[in-house]
């Protein structure tokens, strides 16, 4: 699930290349205007079917997200990843509070890890389009 915005949807394309995980990916616009409200929106509307959920976005609505659902204060840098477990049943039931920070990595890591962390330009059959860079 990823925002709208280029860098956003490219962060997921980085993931689930770096992951190796194929699945649908729903776009959204209300992720780069809402808040941690229109973020739990759409978490919670998502088919109790689903195992996990790759969430990107953007800063500040990300490290007030983190906070609400109950991972203390933090900052999201651009590229920070966290993982959030959720003790529900359904993600309807995602709320305040209801989560625990398993983990947060930043950016640096991520690259001295070797995952791709930066958007790269993208050869289509038009030519190269470029991407927006963190």
């Amino acid at each position: 699930m990823t925002s709208s915005a280029v860098r956003a949807r490219t962060t997921v394309e980085l993931m689930a290349e770096a992951g190796g995980w194929t699945c649908p990916v729903r776009v959204t616009r209300s992720f780069y205007e809402g808040g941690p409200e229109a973020v739990l929106a759409e978490v919670r509307s998502v088919p109790d079917d689903v195992g996990g959920l790759l969430v990107a976005g953007h800063e500040p609505t990300w490290s007030a997200l983190v906070r609400v659902l109950g991972g203390g204060r933090v900052k999201m840098v651009t590229g920070a990843v966290a993982r959030l477990d959720f003790a529900v049943e359904r993600w309807a039931d995602v709320a305040a509070g209801a989560g625990l920070l398993v983990w947060m990595v930043a950016p640096k890591l991520l690259d001295a890890a070797g995952w791709p962390t930066r958007a790269r330009p993208r050869t289509t059959p038009q030519g190269t389009e470029r991407t927006d860079e963190r």
